[in-house]
């Protein structure tokens, strides 16, 4: 598990498709597994619960230009809100990677993917690609949707 406020960049995107043995291609989405959901508990207290949001491990701005430099069409994590919190630099708009990559870029953002199940098998087998279906709700004027995606190899 990555601990809150660890920041992935460029260089550790690079870094951890190298070792799985890789490659992210135009149009591909990726999924971030840092463990950190494995936090979360809905039996917490209210106090508990403040604080798991307080901070986690995700994408600081260096890691747009992973997406961009690779023209990924989507991001989706296992965290509170795919980026970095406390974000790395705290005078900064707030939520630079959701204003970069959502208003910026058009670039969609999962949040609280469950996605241990699916880091296991691809650990097991060596193979980190899948078929991955997400369709969102179709809300006119939404600006999320829950979702049930489906994960085939």
């Amino acid at each position: 598990m990555l601990p809150a406020g660890t920041v992935i960049d460029t260089p550790m995107l690079d870094r951890c498709v190298a070792a799985q043995g890789t490659t992210v291609e135009e149009g591909d989405m990726i999924l971030v597994r840092t463990g950190y959901l494995a936090q979360w508990d809905p039996t917490f207290s209210p106090d508990l619960q403040m604080g798991y949001f307080t901070g986690s491990p995700g994408f600081g701005a260096d890691a747009l230009r992973f997406c961009d430099d690779n023209q990924v069409s989507a991001v989706a994590a296992d965290t509170i809100a795919v980026e970095v919190l406390p974000p790395e630099d705290p005078e900064a708009r707030r939520y630079p990677v959701h204003c970069g990559a959502l208003v910026d870029r058009g670039l969609p953002l999962g949040e609280f993917w469950v996605l241990n199940a699916l880091a296991e098998d691809c650990a097991e087998d060596g193979r980190y690609e899948c078929m991955l279906v997400a369709p969102p709700l179709n809300i006119p004027g939404a600006v999320g949707s829950p979702i049930n995606p489906i994960a085939m190899k």
